[in-house]
């Protein structure tokens, strides 16, 4: 699983990172009530479970999670594709 961290990620702040995911059958599925299920959500409430920093997950189309992840900072992108146009906008995390 990829993720990518805001550009203008912050210093560290009282504010958990947001981890922002959108819906992607088969990774990232999303019940009805804004709960993420499938690999994806277990693999983050399993790295949740582990600890370190605090971290809330949000649901957002992939146009607006794209918008929100290069505009504000101590946001992260989980599961989205690497191309050379989004390159320069994130800090990447994974392979």
């Amino acid at each position: 699983m990829l993720a990518v961290l805001s550009a203008q990620a912050g210093t560290a702040t009282a504010a958990p990172l947001q981890m922002l995911v959108f819906p992607n059958p088969g990774l990232f599925d999303i019940a009805q009530d804004g709960q993420v299920l499938g690999p994806g959500g277990r693999l983050l409430t399993r790295i949740r479970q582990a600890g370190g920093p605090p971290f809330t997950v949000q649901s957002l189309p992939i146009p607006r999670a794209l918008a929100t992840g290069q505009n504000q900072p101590d946001h992260c992108l989980v599961g989205i594709l690497r191309t050379p146009e989004r390159e320069p906008h994130f800090t990447w995390v994974g392979p």
